[in-house]
């Protein structure tokens, strides 16, 4: 199911809950792709998110854990889970990027 290639070097889509593959913009950095697929699962353009990336994790800190010079033989990327704004952001890795709605909490 490859949908091209970005420049971290790998297949440029995202899995979103439904597995519904979203075609993204030429993508340099993983925390910019964290944001096209967030905007993509919600239908709405990047500039269009309320909150800004870093108030929710840090932008740098991400791009380091999934740095260019990885080997992919002798090492396997971490996975990162948070929250931003009710979805649950699951990244396995710089082209394996997960957007999933957060159920409701019961009420009391």
């Amino acid at each position: 199911m490859p949908l091209g290639n970005n420049a971290l070097g790998g297949q440029d889509f995202f899995r979103q809950a439904a597995e519904v593959e979203v075609v993204t913009e030429y993508m340099d950095r993983v925390p910019d792709a964290v944001v096209e697929a967030i905007a993509s699962h919600r239908g709405v353009d990047r500039t269009d998110l309320s909150t800004p990336l870093y108030e929710v994790i840090d932008p740098d800190a991400l791009e380091a854990l999934y740095r260019a010079d990885f080997d992919a033989t002798t090492e396997s990327h971490p996975t990162v889970s948070f929250s931003y704004e009710g979805d649950r952001v699951v990244v396995a890795g710089p082209n394996d990027i997960v957007i999933q709605p957060q159920p409701a909490d019961p009420a009391p």
